[in-house]
């Protein structure tokens, strides 16, 4: 019963979210959203991976392969969700 009572279908979630709309090239550039830096995004990250990612609705490819240390071997800082 508590679950029949609590239970929330992606209908509704759908109707509450805003409409939001797409981010374009020229949008980012007008300004940095500094609260991306407190995950390691750049600029770069923007135009070259997220924003074709949305507009194109599939994913970019930024790079082949990764090249950088292993997080034990490295004494720079990596991305939280790397």
């Amino acid at each position: 019963e508590w679950v029949k009572n609590n239970l929330i279908t992606v209908e509704q979630l759908r109707n509450k979210m805003p409409d939001v709309p797409i981010p374009t090239r020229t949008a980012v550039e007008e300004g940095f959203d500094h609260r991306l830096a407190v995950f390691n995004y750049t600029r770069e990250h923007l135009h070259k991976l997220l924003i074709p990612m949305v507009v194109n609705r599939k994913e970019a490819l930024g790079s082949m392969g990764n090249d950088s240390a292993l997080a034990c071997m490295s004494k720079g800082p990596r991305l939280m969700f790397d």
